[in-house]
């Protein structure tokens, strides 16, 4: 605050009230130059600083290009990743078409036929063996090699053959090497000891199970069936397995197509 020191040379009435008004005017100097001193230093301060609204208004800008620039790498990828597995899936369809047209095509529906084994098993201490394959037979190993349908032969109890049934049937193979489903269509059989035989009305039998690398397959069901052998002949394909009855007896498996 500014003193001034004044001397009033009027007296009584008149005098006070000069000097309350001279007292007034000081004061409001007083207040505006302390108005002005402020201002100018809060602008100085302002002035040293970067202003908080550019420096937030980049940053929001920065992150909103952030974001788009993301989202559209995201997009991208996703849509770059889609051709490249559409692209594979073509590529395979058409390596799977390639190798299905170069392959004969061996499965057959139908059921088998007393003609169709005898020339190629013999019944063996425990189950088939083959009378007629030679060194120019191929090892089956690969599943798609084996698929569909397969004539078959099964003798009941290979040990007895004599007090046996045998049957003539089709099996089926399908499904994948991860879950291979063995399917026994019942045709045909024959009871040997008695001599009786006929068309079996009994429903297909289902067995489940993996493929294996070597080539064999063992799936369970009520009982189970083991495929343990498959190979190539001369424009035939063959194969041996056993079946295991559901009271623990089990029988012999010949195959043979087409």
């Amino acid at each position: 605050m500014i003193k001034t020191e004044v001397r009033f040379i009027a007296y009584g009435k008149a005098g006070d009230d000069m000097k309350r008004l001279y007292i007034l005017l000081v004061t409001i100097i007083d207040i505006v130059l302390l108005a002005v001193i402020l201002k100018s230093y809060f602008a100085e301060k302002n002035a040293q600083k970067p202003t908080a609204q550019s420096s937030s208004g980049a940053a929001v800008s920065q992150s909103s290009d952030s974001r788009t620039t993301g989202t559209q790498t995201t997009q991208t990828t996703q849509s770059t990743g889609s051709v490249t597995q559409q692209t594979e899936a073509v590529s395979d369809t058409a390596a799977t078409t390639k190798a299905s047209s170069g392959k004969q095509n061996y499965s057959t529906d139908a059921y088998a036929q007393y003609a169709d084994m005898g020339d190629t098993f013999l019944n063996g201490s425990s189950g088939f063996v083959w009378q007629n394959l030679n060194g120019s037979a191929v090892k089956l190993t690969d599943f798609s090699a084996v698929q569909g349908g397969w004539k078959a032969y099964i003798v009941s109890s290979p040990d007895d053959v004599e007090h046996s049934v045998t049957y003539l049937m089709n099996i089926k193979l399908s499904g994948t090497p991860e879950k291979v489903t063995v399917t026994l269509d019942w045709d045909y059989f024959y009871v040997n000891y008695s001599g009786d035989e006929g068309h079996s009305s009994e429903e297909d039998s289902v067995y489940t199970g993996p493929w294996t690398s070597v080539g064999t397959v063992y799936a369970e069901g009520a009982g189970a069936v083991s495929l343990y052998e498959f190979d190539e002949q001369d424009g035939r394909q063959y194969g041996l397995g056993t079946v295991f009855w559901p009271d623990s007896t089990y029988g012999a498996i010949a195959l043979v197509r087409p």
